[in-house]
């Protein structure tokens, strides 16, 4: 830094270091102050965790943004993937079994107790346009806290959860007689192989 404003930062430091100083005290007071509100919220237990009422806004921004920034920073945006038929048939399979009671389907609505859920599940209609297959991959395996979304990596193999992956990104092009079509084709008797996982952990 050049003499001259080396000069002029000094003037500027001597004439205003009181007001300076009083803003970084006022910072650091607001922020204890926060935080003992937040503690107090806490520890006397002020928000109403019932599910049975809604988060209020602020609360549901706060967590459906942490949620998609969180997936995006350690999914990342991964390589493209091609998949087969049977992949996504596979995957079908999966989702009439475990999945489409909360998230539902084309022309299929959610069962009637997710309404009970807070957060409600969302419809996946258009999942496989929202997130790239790795962050559908990350968000099947590893589950979402403070949701009713389980980690499915607990009991399926990479495989299986690659197969849900497949039938979420083709999901968008599915029309409800087609989804009603593959109902039929593929009753729900008719259900996916859970195979341990112990051998797709290796891969």
């Amino acid at each position: 830094m050049k003499p001259g404003r080396n000069a002029r930062a000094a003037r500027f430091w001597r004439r205003n270091k009181r007001v300076v100083w009083a803003f970084i005290a006022g910072g650091a007071a607001a922020g204890i102050i926060a935080g003992l509100c937040a503690l107090a919220v806490i520890e006397l237990g002020l928000y109403d965790v019932a599910a049975a009422q809604p988060h209020n806004k602020i609360v549901s921004w706060a967590l459906h943004k942490t949620f998609k920034q969180s997936v995006r920073l350690r999914a990342g945006s991964g390589p493209l993937f091609s998949f087969t038929q049977a992949q996504v048939v596979s995957g079908f399979k999966q989702y009439q079994a475990d999945c489409m009671m909360c998230h539902g389907g084309p022309g299929v609505s959610r069962a009637q107790w997710v309404k009970g859920l807070e957060p409600t599940p969302p419809f996946l209609l258009e999942s496989g346009e929202q997130w790239t297959p790795t962050q559908l991959a990350y968000i099947l395996e590893n589950g979402i806290k403070m949701s009713a979304m389980p980690s499915w990596g607990e009991t399926r193999s990479r495989d299986q959860i690659r197969d849900i992956v497949a039938f979420l990104v083709a999901l968008p092009r599915i029309s409800p007689a087609q989804f009603a079509r593959m109902q039929r084709q593929f009753p729900p008797a008719i259900l996916a192989d859970r195979s341990p996982v112990e051998s797709s952990r290796a891969h």
